[in-house]
């Protein structure tokens, strides 16, 4: 089974989106499977540890 995310990206991590980045932002609908983490989210977006700051999670503060 596989859960849908909706991603939001801000600032330079947006690069990450490809061809969804608008520059400053990012909008994302990602499939990921069940059980996954958010850790596994970032991997599956290729974003670099250096690239990593502030994230929220349904509007939580979310440590990486």
């Amino acid at each position: 089974m596989t859960i849908h995310l909706d991603v939001w990206l801000y600032g330079p991590v947006a690069q990450y989106a490809g061809e969804a980045s608008q520059g400053s932002y990012a909008q994302l609908d990602v499939e990921m499977p069940e059980g996954c983490t958010l850790g596994d989210l970032v991997a599956h977006l290729e974003i670099p540890a250096e690239e990593r700051w502030i994230t929220f999670v349904n509007g939580s503060l979310a440590a990486l």
